[in-house]
């Protein structure tokens, strides 16, 4: 019985610290200001100067 329920335990941390995070990523698709067209605060615009 102490077994399954350190299995569990162990399987569920997993679960909330890895596996859950990544689906979200996969699912919501997540990307970075950059890849949005969106400005980064504090970074300078470098292609119009010249």
């Amino acid at each position: 019985m102490a077994l399954v329920t350190m299995g569990g335990l162990a399987s569920s941390t997993l679960f909330t610290l890895f596996v859950i995070p990544v689906l979200y990523a996969v699912f919501t698709r997540v990307n970075s200001p950059k890849e949005s067209g969106e400005e980064v605060p504090g970074e300078r615009n470098t292609e119009s100067v010249g």
